[in-house]
């Protein structure tokens, strides 16, 4: 891949995730959330409780900050807080009624808006790109310590791969390009996969 392909691999990459990021905010104004606080209740709609710790751990934000997220959702009262049973020095988070509700409509707008988005690919070429954004989302091991271009890197070997043209051994990118969120799939999940300005994506890189 020469350094054109590069380029228009990583504007185009870009650009999706910049709509992508403009869509989730969209689709939440309704409930008037941030997209750190529908992560919260999208993780919590699968436990029964959580410690505040690891909640945090989950959606790979400070301890501080998920109190902030919590703080809120509390005080909407779509979060209560308990005393944990197994550790009555310690706290636990869970949905309420009305927060459970709230995350199951978050969730089937996500749906709904992605299956939008994607209703003018063919089947076979959503399809692939299930299999290329599997390919790039990193194991749970890997997520602190991929940056950015290596990232980038792994998407021009896919395209490399499935064009039959050499991939680059490494790609460029601006420092200023957007964050992204996990990708573990090309339909529904990739809704939440919309940037924002948390540090809190779970594919954390530097420079």
């Amino acid at each position: 891949m020469d350094q054109h392909d590069e380029g228009a691999l990583s504007e185009a990459f870009w650009a999706v995730a910049r709509h992508l990021r403009h869509l989730t905010k969209a689709a939440l104004t309704p409930w008037q959330i941030s997209p750190s606080q529908s992560r919260a209740l999208r993780v919590l709609a699968r436990q029964d409780a959580l410690r505040l710790n690891e909640l945090a751990e989950q959606l790979r934000i400070a301890p501080r900050s998920v109190t902030e997220v919590v703080d809120d959702l509390a005080a909407r009262g779509l979060v209560e807080r308990r005393p944990d049973p197994a550790d009555r020095r310690a706290t636990l988070v869970a949905l309420t009624g009305e927060g459970r509700a709230t995350a199951q409509a978050i969730a089937d707008a996500g749906r709904a808006e992605t299956e939008r988005f994607f209703s003018t690919l063919p089947d076979a070429d959503r399809a692939h790109l299930v299999r290329i954004l599997r390919g790039l989302t990193p194991e749970p091991h890997q997520r602190a310590t991929r940056t950015r271009p290596q990232l980038l890197t792994v998407a021009a070997s896919w395209w490399g791969a499935t064009s039959g043209r050499p991939a680059a051994a490494q790609c460029g990118c601006r420092s200023e390009r957007p964050r992204i969120r996990s990708a573990t799939s090309a339909v529904q999940p990739v809704w939440w996969a919309a940037p924002s300005p948390d540090p809190s994506s779970p594919w954390k890189y530097s420079g």
